[in-house]
């Protein structure tokens, strides 16, 4: 059968008459095997691009709906011949994955409990689904002004074609001159975000310059990863900068149970700029058991229609309150604008900066400034 292998055809026969002989069975083999053709069938008239377009309304995340559509309707095949599922130990990978793609994984488990009730099939593994929505996100271009200064024309050449094929949301322009480097810098030409790496070989002429990045000739993959995660770390650190004001941070006194703690919590911002709606929203989902915990820090999450890619809130607690199996010492509440893509990275930015942050540090907002940036 198609979407199997030798070994996976021979274990379910195998597993067949193990039943047969304990009389677990109302089905022959040959019925199972129809029914399987069957269901793999329904998926071909099955318009799941639609069905992604139509969920994805709720969530607004920027996917390649047809590359997403595609790989899943794949691995559903794959699973009605023979059904895959994660193994315990990587538990803690995919946890982790949801603290960087929160939005991306309820999507998929709707997704997932969509399809398996279409399907009539036992169990579909949402987190497979959610693998696949990530890869199939799309990127924003030209977002970060990247200079790149290598005297040697042959050298910026390879390496122009390096970062066009490799690196995202860049916007690159290749420096051969340290007189030209300077003048737009001196003259403020450069975005108010921009990256600038310098070929080591060179960097003792950049005295006055505030250089990003050093590299030696012809950039390496680990050279090229370390230039992406400075491009996305660049954005987001600019964004927080301007969405944290003073009265987003405030301090709040433990009650009883998290929930009326929050509840006191967003009582406060509603004056400093929260609205009815997003404060109803936060609380329907922590009440629905979409926490997001990040250390001892609880981070609630909604999408909303906002004039800035996300919005950040900070209520400093007294003391440690639980939530379920985890206490937390501090709630960040996150608001993004599902319009824009720049959130799919910012989980993964909170997570890489607060993972391992005792908060009891943070005590203004110049401290979570500090910790963030």
């Amino acid at each position: 059968m198609r979407y199997e292998t030798e070994t996976q055809l021979c274990l379910q026969i195998q597993a067949y008459y193990i039943c047969l002989a304990n009389n677990l069975l109302s089905i022959d083999f040959q019925e199972y095997l129809e029914q399987k053709l069957n269901k793999l069938d329904k998926i071909e008239k099955f318009k799941l691009i639609k069905i992604l377009s139509k969920m994805n309304h709720s969530y607004n995340i920027d996917l390649d709906i047809e590359i997403c559509a595609t790989t899943i309707e794949q691995h559903l095949k794959r699973t009605i011949v023979f059904p895959s599922y994660f193994e315990g130990d990587m538990n803690e990978q995919f946890e982790k994955m949801r603290i960087k793609y929160p939005f991306i994984f309820e999507f998929a488990e709707g997704i997932a409990e969509e399809l398996q009730h279409f399907l009539s099939i036992l169990y579909i593994d949402g987190q497979f689904v959610a693998l696949y929505m990530i890869n199939a996100l799309k990127h924003e271009n030209n977002s970060v002004d990247l200079i790149i200064y290598e005297e040697r024309y042959s050298i910026s050449n390879i390496n122009n074609k390096l970062i066009e094929a490799q690196v995202k949301n860049a916007k690159l322009r290749v420096i051969h001159s340290k007189d030209e480097l300077s003048n737009i810098s001196n003259s403020n030409k450069l975005d108010k975000i921009s990256v600038i790496i310098v070929d080591s070989n060179q960097a003792t002429k950049m005295k006055n310059l505030d250089i990003d990045y050093l590299f030696e000739g012809i950039l390496s993959n680990e050279d090229l990863q370390s230039i992406q995660i400075m491009i996305d770390s660049k954005k987001i650190s600019h964004e927080i900068q301007a969405s944290l004001g003073e009265e987003d941070f405030t301090c709040v006194t433990v009650k009883s149970n998290f929930m009326d703690t929050l509840s006191d919590g967003l009582e406060v911002l509603k004056r400093n700029g929260l609205t009815n709606n997003q404060i109803d929203a936060i609380k329907r989902r922590e009440e629905a058991g979409n926490q997001l915990i990040i250390g001892e820090l609880s981070v609630p999450h909604i999408q909303a229609e906002i004039a800035k890619p996300f919005k950040l809130f900070y209520l400093k607690l007294d003391k440690k309150v639980a939530v379920y199996t985890s206490k937390v010492a501090g709630i960040l509440i996150v608001i993004v604008n599902g319009s824009s893509n720049e959130y799919t990275q910012l989980f993964s930015y909170l997570y890489d900066h607060l993972k391992d942050i005792d908060l009891k540090i943070i005590n203004s907002k110049e401290d979570l400034l500090q910790v963030l940036l």
